[in-house]
């Protein structure tokens, strides 16, 4: 869990808000990259979810 929120969840905002992606037009979709990079922050926050939900019915 720690690791999706660390390396997905922070370093996936920064990936997309800090470097400019959605600046950047992908040569194939014709969309901002960072719409593309944004899977990595709501995959993230689904990953810790579903980890938690798995840590509270071990219990």
């Amino acid at each position: 869990m720690s690791f999706a929120i660390l390396v997905l969840v922070v370093g996936g905002i920064r990936l997309v808000f800090i470097t400019l992606t959605l600046k950047q037009i992908s040569p194939a979709l014709g969309i901002p990259l960072g719409y593309v990079y944004l899977v990595l922050p709501f995959s993230g926050i689904l990953i810790a979810f579903y980890a938690l939900l798995d840590i509270f019915e071990k219990k």
